[in-house]
């Protein structure tokens, strides 16, 4: 965590807000995030395409993004291995949210650590992921078996 919004992000966390866990749970912020943790990869983009917004897929259908972009993480052998939630805020209006994770992922240049900033909208009831941000990456050292 070595970028300002980082810092930012939890200053807000830790000041007094009417942002509580249990309206975070109740109100749906995390479910995208969610899904996009368990299902982005290679094969189920289809349900990750379902909780993004037109402008995080850039404009391109549901359909046509997830082909796109599971084509392109078959290509660097793209795998989620874990990710831990660490916060989420709302604005005062609770339109758009944030919720930042840690996770680690296997590329064809190994395992790297990324501090991820979901950018989210709401559209009616439902949250939408609008914008990825990487705020830090860590490729981790191999490991070798002896």
């Amino acid at each position: 965590m070595h970028r300002p919004i980082i810092i930012v992000f939890f200053t807000i966390l830790f000041f007094p807000s009417p942002l509580h866990a249990d309206w975070v749970e109740e109100s749906g912020i995390l479910e995208p995030v969610q899904i996009f943790d368990q299902y982005y990869g290679i094969d189920q983009m289809d349900k990750v395409a379902q909780v993004t917004s037109r402008d995080f897929r850039e404009g391109q259908s549901k359909s046509a993004w997830a082909e796109e972009t599971a084509s392109m993480l078959r290509r660097i052998e793209y795998e989620r291995l874990d990710s831990e939630y660490i916060g989420a805020i709302a604005n005062d209006d609770r339109t758009a949210a944030a919720v930042l994770m840690e996770s680690t992922i296997q590329t064809i240049v190994g395992k790297v650590r990324h501090d991820e900033l979901f950018r989210l909208v709401r559209d009616g009831d439902t949250w939408l992921i609008d914008e990825l941000e990487i705020t830090s990456e860590t490729i981790l050292p191999k490991t070798f078996d002896l």
